[in-house]
């Protein structure tokens, strides 16, 4: 899911950051840098698929070149102190599935996009990843995030608001000279407090849920 960049979100966060590292883990994944050799793995995944690319940016790659000139900016890009993208890959096989970055900055702060391959939707993976990814961005010095995504993009949506972003309202515009037609754009914002203060209200049920089992276990 790629968002487009408004500049009319939230204060300006350009206090210097911490470098973000290589690759991070979860219970699944592995996020790492793109490499040359993954143009196949993307374009295979999802660069060639129109349902992957349906909300997004940009239109289907018609072939593996395509998706090879793609990588090989996104490549260059790392260069840039500012650049923070990741693959998705499952650490059970060193399978390639999908992409997570920072698509452009508002005010400094970072907007995320992501996508992945349609293989593996609904089996939580992007979840896992996202919350990965926020959780980076904050520990790297961020205060504020934002994220957009079609009103269609159900999917997007959803994971959005588990993660606890707080939708700012709506707007018409296209998504790309690509794609010319206007859509609705749902826009949101998550901070760093409101963040911590809800993975701290989500610990303490995980905890007295895992309590109340326990009593139970006991009778």
């Amino acid at each position: 899911m790629n968002a487009r960049i408004n500049n009319e979100y939230g204060e300006n966060e350009m206090k210097k950051k911490s470098v973000p590292p290589v690759e991070l883990t979860t219970a699944r994944l592995k996020l790492r840098q793109l490499k040359a050799t993954d143009a196949p793995a993307i374009f295979s995944g999802w660069t060639y698929d129109p349902e992957v690319a349906r909300y997004l940016t940009w239109s289907p790659h018609k072939d593996v070149d395509a998706t090879e000139r793609v990588l090989q900016y996104w490549l260059n890009e790392y260069r840039k102190p500012d650049c923070i993208r990741y693959g998705i890959e499952l650490i059970e096989n060193g399978m390639l599935i999908g992409m997570i970055d920072v698509v452009g900055y508002s005010e400094g702060n970072p907007v995320v996009g992501y996508c992945l391959s349609r293989k593996y939707w609904n089996q939580g993976y992007m979840s896992e990843a996202f919350s990965s990814f926020i959780e980076l961005l904050f520990d790297i010095g961020h205060r504020t995030i934002f994220i957009e995504a079609v009103k269609e993009n159900t999917g997007s949506i959803r994971i959005i608001e588990k993660h606890g972003f707080v939708f700012l309202g709506c707007k018409e515009f296209a998504l790309s000279p690509e794609k010319p037609e206007p859509v609705t754009i749902r826009a949101y914002r998550l901070d760093k407090s409101r963040y911590r203060r809800l993975k701290k209200v989500s610990i303490t049920e995980r905890i007295r849920k895992l309590l109340k089992g326990y009593k139970h276990h006991l009778k």
